[in-house]
């Protein structure tokens, strides 16, 4: 199996409302995307930045630099791959754009991976759970009905009305003491 070709380029759509997370408030949500051919038909999919904006100055790095280095490799070989692809942005000081792109690539091939082995990801990457905990984001609401906590009793009290605030997901007393690792019902080893 040999790459083909290493295509780039970004979607968007409209949010019926805006939401915002931190100072950053968003109408509209999108990506840049990769993916990645081989010549047994096979494809993968990467995400190589969370907004359309990204496009202009991520797609050039993915173009003009990762992919010759790639067209004609075996893309099964991901460590070496992203070890070339590390190592051609070390004078970019991997910030930024670059790590966007790098990214971006590396997740296609692992999603290749996954199709041309028949397994998720997340096995080819050594998980072994089916259940997982759950991360809330209560911030990431409207902004009409966002909650600006101003102190950690507030905080939490807003983090318990907001429904991923559910069942085993309790919350915590303090900001400091965060919730447990596992299901109280399981025990960790």
């Amino acid at each position: 199996m040999r790459i083909t070709a290493v295509e780039v380029f970004g979607v968007e759509c409209g949010l019926p409302a805006p939401l915002r997370w931190g100072t950053m408030e968003v109408a509209t949500k999108g990506g840049v995307l990769v993916r990645v051919r081989t010549d047994e038909g096979l494809e993968g999919l990467g995400e190589a930045g969370f907004s359309i904006a990204y496009l202009s100055r991520v797609a050039p790095v993915i173009r003009d630099l990762l992919a010759p280095l790639l067209i004609g490799e075996d893309p099964r070989l991901i460590g070496r791959l992203w070890h070339r692809m590390y190592d051609a942005t070390h004078g970019w000081r991997r910030r930024g754009t670059e790590t966007y792109a790098v990214s971006g690539v590396d997740i296609a091939l692992w999603d290749l991976l996954g199709k041309a082995c028949g397994r998720p990801v997340c096995e080819l990457l050594g998980a072994g759970h089916r259940e997982l905990t759950a991360y809330a984001a209560p911030s990431l609401k409207p902004p009409a009905r966002r909650r600006r906590p101003t102190a950690r009793g507030r905080w939490n009290a807003a983090f318990a009305r907001s429904s991923c605030a559910s069942g085993w997901m309790r919350t915590p007393t303090t900001a400091s003491s965060p919730r447990p690792a596992t299901r109280p019902d399981r025990t960790s080893t």
